[in-house]
């Protein structure tokens, strides 16, 4: 377990240029004409921050809930929590790069849930996917329960080599193979209606649970893609139909203005509002010159 403070401006870095300074993509002319050798070494930085992410927030989580965690001091517990939060942000700033910029996506499949435990999320069968999938350099996925804004899916996969594109539900055991079974059977509704009794009184209400689970989680994922393919479509969560269109208002990035604050911050502690809306807070540890606790907190 690493100290995520003193890693932190080189893995800002490598999410800034995932590329690096291969002079092979030094323009965007440079770049179409080697687009293949550019999006493998792209994946393979985002791969690389994805599974060291992993590695990282499952050893953290073991810390966490072991026995002697009543025993550490607050301090510590409150910077591995944030350890955790800032390795799901790195995440984050993979999937956002992943889905192109495109905040209406993002909208679609952040619901606001809680985080779940890696830990209970089934990691043994999770990453072994994740390292199958990756091996290919034109194609990669990220574990969605290690980010804070993708609900949808256990997975978010992109590939340019003809494998999965999309998010998607990691699904294993017999009685998962009965259900998808059972949404494939073929005939009329009334055909259907007698499959879901069969079933029911084969396997009792524990499984019809676990199936009314599957068909919710389906026909929620196949509303937000709908949203997604064609710019339009009914989100159940709001109870409307949405229509997406394009801003006519260029986005406006502060990334200059942040790194202004942090490097301000050398002298002493340093409170600067951003774009009349956004307060920042950044205080060093003076002694050794790492930043420390920083606090950001939207003016009303």
């Amino acid at each position: 377990m690493a100290y995520i403070r003193d890693e932190l401006p080189a893995i800002i870095r490598q999410l800034r240029k995932p590329a690096g300074n291969d002079p092979r993509f030094a323009s965007l002319e440079a770049i179409e004409a080697n687009r293949k050798d550019f999006t493998a070494a792209v994946h393979s930085t985002w791969k690389q921050l994805h599974s060291r992410s992993l590695d990282e927030i499952l050893t953290i989580e073991k810390v966490l809930s072991s026995a002697p965690r009543e025993k550490l001091p607050v301090g510590f517990v409150w910077y591995l929590e944030r350890s955790i939060a800032l390795w799901r942000r790195i995440n984050d700033a993979i999937v956002w790069s992943l889905v192109r910029e495109q905040d209406h996506v993002i909208r679609r499949v952040c619901h606001r849930k809680d985080r779940p435990r890696l830990t209970d999320a089934n990691p043994t069968a999770i990453r072994p996917f994740l390292d199958n999938f990756n091996s290919d350099p034109q194609s990669i996925a990220i574990w969605s329960d290690a980010t804070t804004c993708v609900d949808l899916g256990d997975r978010v996969c992109r590939s340019f080599s003809g494998k999965l594109n999309g998010s998607f539900e990691a699904k294993a055991g017999a009685m998962n193979d009965r259900i998808f079974e059972l949404m494939e059977v073929p005939g009329s509704s009334a055909d259907v209606m007698n499959a879901i009794t069969d079933f029911a009184d084969k396997y009792g209400p524990k499984a019809v649970k676990q199936l009314e689970r599957v068909v919710k989680q389906r026909q929620r994922y196949n509303e937000v893609m709908d949203i997604i393919e064609n710019d339009r479509g009914f989100d159940s969560r709001q109870q409307a139909h949405v229509t997406v269109q394009d801003t006519t208002t260029p986005l406006k990035r502060y990334d200059l203005e942040l790194q202004a604050v942090i490097d301000a911050s050398l002298g002493g502690p340093v409170l600067r509002c951003v774009d009349r809306c956004l307060w920042v807070y950044v205080e060093r540890e003076q002694s050794s010159g790492r930043l420390g606790r920083s606090r950001t907190v939207q003016a009303l």
